[in-house]
């Protein structure tokens, strides 16, 4: 993921998604671990390397209705803006 620059402020979305590829990188290195530490034969590789397609596919998941969830929160920059009467100047009466 890349970052936004460093002088714009991180928005709680950017934050979320910066802490879910962490926790995502986190669960990697575990489960890549316990594979080359349990390797005994093919079998076992196989059925670790199909563990670590249903946890990635479960935190991808996870991230996709984080992101889906905060962009729904979000006003879309494509929805039409209509004007109030509050957003009107106020012209000066005059008697």
């Amino acid at each position: 993921m890349t970052l936004p620059a460093a002088s714009a402020p991180l928005s709680c979305l950017d934050v979320d998604l910066i802490l879910k590829e962490e926790e995502l990188q986190e669960d990697l290195l575990r489960v890549y671990y316990t594979i080359v530490t349990r390797q005994e034969d093919y079998n076992a590789h196989l059925k670790f390397s199909e563990s670590i397609l249903h946890t990635v596919e479960q935190l991808a998941e996870r991230v996709e209705a984080v992101v889906v969830g905060q962009q729904a929160q979000q006003p879309s920059a494509l929805a039409p803006s209509y004007p109030s009467s509050h957003d009107a100047p106020k012209q000066p009466r005059t008697y």
